[in-house]
């Protein structure tokens, strides 16, 4: 009966997704309509192609979410006027800019208490790249000798979902010449205009934390810097989460400008192996705020395992990059490559779950005067990096190169080209082959095809496609389970452990009929087959019908075979 009632289950899933695709079409329809730039279009026409696939919903949802990301409003407020007098109402204006990618509505700004504030602070509408002058009347009393006014502006976007953003704009405060405490109708005693020090950021040394990030964070600790950026681990004070937060080294014209329009990407890129970038802003400091990794960077596991890492583990790794290359490659018009990847840039969970970090940051620091990093790590740069002339431009087997070095590292312990300076190791890369890692590692032998294929010279000559990596590796973890299952005949631990592995490894691909196989050898290594019996059943009514493996199954799944694979 419970195998039937999980059929069931299995079918009102489906049913399910082509209800959520269903909801999804009149907001599709009324995108398509809507004034968008074109890389948004192409996407928001990717999604409707989808419409009609049920097994596409949740990629469906998962473009929606990153459309709506990016159409979200970006309001940012500045001040035309530079100084108030004490006492005295003054006349202030306020630009409230919007440098998202589609209208904000209904947009109401507020402020701390403690200031008197007369005037409309309400812009109904404001397009994409849009501007309004709202005039308003200020009477501070203040005895301190500068103003740091706190705005909080609301917005709508086109889906009517609200958004906050929080603003500082700074005034000094003169005393007046006048009378104090002046009725609101008075005329007013001219106050020569200058520009708002909306972003003035007070130094602080590298491992300090900046005193204006002190309202959005507490217990912040400094954890590390690279090549532009510095990083805290600090909890934010909206739920007391832990977060990281990034900020750049230099803070200058060049690198505000980059942060807001590069970072826009990372807000994009939602996916189980992406660092999540949770917010981002040039106020009160240019910041990002991202997901906080427990286990630290894949370069600092490498280093404290202090050798190779085993086989399985590098490809269950090396899959985990591999993913989150796929789906960025995938993101319309044309993919988003990230050519700076190199194990200091793979962040990983408590689980291991390894998740790419450090999104077109290197393009954010080339706009900074006082940057001199090169974009790319010389250790992990592909010859195209070195030689653009010889090798032709970076596209994503750029990234397919970098993946390589990264398994060949964490295959050797080494990167598969060292010298003692930059000129000798970019000479090695260009000139040089790679020593094969089962020379410096035998067990890496079933590896070593993919990888010195990955790192080839030659673009033609490298994986094309970051999915044709993602097989390959897929074929490497079966090999190897299986050789390990071959090779413990007679162990019942070590057998029931890589069967519940291949078993495992067949769910989570949806391959019900490959699942079925070793479905069926686990019944020999448990107790009460029950369970097993009745995942059979439904794999094997899955396979003869050509059906997927649902989420419910799998975990289903994953719950059974973890009674055997527990260590």
């Amino acid at each position: 009966m419970a195998r039937w009632d999980e059929m069931e289950k299995d079918f009102r899933d489906y049913e399910a997704r082509i209800q959520r695709l269903k909801e999804v079409e009149p907001v599709v329809q009324t995108l398509e309509k809507a004034d968008l730039p074109s890389e948004i279009k192409e996407q928001v026409l990717a999604v409707k192609r989808q419409l009609k696939a049920p097994l596409k919903a949740d990629w469906v949802d998962q473009q929606m979410s990153g459309i709506k990301g990016r159409l979200a409003p970006v309001i940012t407020i500045t001040s035309e006027t530079g100084a108030l007098q004490r006492g005295i109402w003054t006349d202030v204006t306020l630009v409230i800019r919007n440098a998202g990618a589609a209208a904000a509505r209904n947009i109401s700004v507020s402020s701390q208490d403690s200031v008197e504030i007369e005037g409309t602070l309400h812009v109904e509408e404001l397009p994409a790249g849009g501007q309004k002058r709202l005039p308003i009347r200020i009477r501070c009393s203040s005895v301190s000798d500068r103003l740091d006014l706190l705005l909080t502006a609301v917005a709508e976007d086109i889906f009517g979902s609200k958004h906050s953003y929080r603003q500082k704009v700074s005034f000094e405060i003169a005393e007046s010449p006048g009378v104090i405490n002046a009725p609101a109708k008075e005329a007013t005693t001219p106050v020569p205009a200058r520009p708002a020090k909306a972003f003035e950021p007070q130094p602080t040394g590298i491992s300090t934390f900046p005193p204006e990030m002190a309202s959005l964070y507490y217990d912040a600790v400094f954890i590390g810097r690279g090549g532009f950026a510095r990083v805290f681990r600090a909890r934010r004070k909206l739920d007391n989460r832990i977060v990281a937060v990034k900020l750049p080294l230099a803070l200058d014209e060049g690198t505000g400008r980059g942060f807001i329009r590069e970072i826009r990407v990372w807000e994009d890129l939602k996916h189980e192996n992406i660092v999540e970038c949770f917010d981002c802003n040039v106020l009160p400091v240019p910041y990002l705020e991202l997901e906080y990794m427990e286990e630290g960077s894949l370069e600092d596991f490498i280093a404290k395992y202090g050798r190779p890492l085993p086989v399985p583990q590098v490809i269950s790794i090396g899959l985990g990059i591999a993913r989150g290359l796929k789906y960025s490659h995938s993101i319309p018009p044309n993919g988003i490559i990230h050519r700076d990847l190199k194990p200091g840039n793979v962040l990983l969970s408590g689980s291991l779950v390894p998740k790419i970090t450090d999104w077109g940051l290197s393009k954010v620091v080339a706009e900074s005067k006082r940057s001199t990093r090169s974009g790319f790590a010389p250790l992990y740069a592909a010859p195209e990096q070195i030689s653009a002339k010889k090798f032709g431009p970076a596209d994503k087997r750029t990234d397919i190169y970098q993946l390589g070095v990264i398994l060949y590292e964490m295959a050797t312990a080494r990167t598969p080209f060292r010298g003692d300076d930059i000129a000798e190791v970019m000479s090695q890369i260009i000139n040089e082959e790679p020593e094969p890692p089962s020379n410096i590692n035998p067990e890496a032998k079933t590896l070593e095809p993919l990888i010195l294929k990955c790192i080839a010279k030659k673009k033609e000559e490298r994986y094309q496609r970051i999915e044709d990596v993602e097989t390959a590796l897929l074929g490497c973890l079966r090999n190897e389970y299986a050789q390990s299952l071959a090779l413990s005949q007679g162990d019942g631990a070590r057998s029931a452990y890589f069967t519940a592995q291949l078993f495992l490894l067949n769910i989570r691909e949806g391959d019900a009929a490959a699942a079925l196989q070793y479905c069926i050898q686990m019944k020999e290594y448990l107790r009460d087959s029950r369970d097993i019996e009745e995942l059979a059943d439904e794999l094997r009514y899955l396979a003869d019908r050509g059906l997927g493996v649902s989420e419910a199954l799998r975990k289903r799944a994953e719950a059974v075979a973890g009674m055997l694979t527990k260590s």
